[in-house]
Formats: structure tokens, C-alpha cells, sequence
């Protein structure tokens, strides 16, 4: 409801961080570049929340702006148009509060972030439009392959949270994340 450019007509219009749905009730979700406008513990709380609505055999189907994609743009022999079109493609348009991407994807991320929550029968995807500027995505599927408990997700998101500390000494940063 509050986009500056578009103008969407959803059935229904809910805040996504809030929405709530029964366990195992869903057979599809899909996110159409929404996931990177989440912080990477929202971003995990989210998954964790998904896991949960999806049914066994449910899709996560997620499309982001492709961190490598648009980093071989911006450092490739490329024009200027496509260098600040990557630049643009990573940051969002900034035209209104949550008009920010706060993370970024790329297929391996994807993949063991799926593998780890308990998604599997992955495939990953990545493409760029065919015209200038060139906006490179990464399209994750993935399905639910077992009903796996809370506390076993809350500590894979631990030991995924883990993997983007740079050194021992960010335990106290993992900390943080851990309780948030």
C-alpha cells in the first residue's frame, strides 16, 4: 500500500514480518524481490516462519537481485548505464522508507541457507534482463522435505548467522544476533 511507483492490487494487504498462518497449512510461498529488504535474522526468522506454514512437499519459491550478477556488471568492460543499474539493483530504489535492500543473495548462499532449513529438490536460477542495464536476479526454489522441529531450525539459523561472522572475535556480534 504504500509503494511510490506502482500501484499493486493485492487481495489482501498485511505487513509480511507479522502475518501468521496455521503450521503446515501452505502448499506455495513465493517472494518476488521483497526477501532482500530483510535484515539476515529477519531474514532467517522468516524462513523458520515459512518452514513452519509449509505443508511437507511445499515450495519457497524467492527472487532477489543477484549479488554476483551484478558484481560481474559492475566490474566488467560495462557501460556507466549498467554499472549504477547494478548499483541501483543492490541498494533499491530508496524512494520510500522500506525501499532499501539491507542483504544480498546469491545462488550458494541461497542453496545452503535452503539445504540448512530443512529445504530440498533445490534449484537455483539466475538471469539478467536482456536490455540495458542488464539487472542480474538469482531465483531460488526449494521444497519443504521434512517437518523439522523449531529448536533444530533456531540452530541451524544459529550456525548460518555463524557463517557471516569474518572472525572468532565477532562472538559478542553473534551474540546479538542470536538474541534478536
Amino acid at each position: 500500500s504504500e509503494h511510490s511507483v506502482m500501484q499493486p492490487k493485492a487481495e489482501v494487504y498485511a505487513e509480511i514480518t507479522s502475518l501468521t498462518v496455521d503450521d503446515l497449512s501452505v502448499d506455495e510461498i513465493r517472494l518476488h524481490h521483497v526477501f532482500e529488504h530483510f535484515n539476515r535474522v529477519n531474514a532467517l526468522a522468516m524462513l523458520i516462519k515459512w518452514h513452519r506454514w509449509l505443508k511437507v512437499g511445499g515450495k519457497l519459491h524467492i527472487v532477489t537481485p543477484d549479488l554476483e550478477g551484478c558484481a560481474r556488471n559492475l566490474l566488467g568492460n560495462t557501460s556507466w548505464k549498467t554499472k549504477m543499474g547494478a548499483v541501483r539493483h543492490l541498494a533499491g530504489d530508496q524512494c520510500a522508507v522500506w525501499a532499501y535492500h539491507i542483504d544480498h543473495w546469491f545462488p550458494q548462499r541461497f542453496r545452503q541457507t535452503y539445504e540448512k532449513l530443512g529445504f530440498g529438490n533445490i534449484e537455483i536460477q539466475t538471469w539478467a534482463w536482456d536490455k540495458e542495464p542488464f539487472l542480474a536476479n538469482v531465483e531460488a526454489h526449494g521444497f519443504k522435505v521434512s517437518d523439522l522441529p523449531v529448536e533444530t531450525l533456531l540452530q541451524r539459523a544459529d550456525e548460518l548467522l555463524w557463517e557471516s561472522c569474518v572472525a572468532e572475535e565477532e562472538r559478542e556480534v553473534h551474540e546479538i544476533w542470536k538474541k534478536q
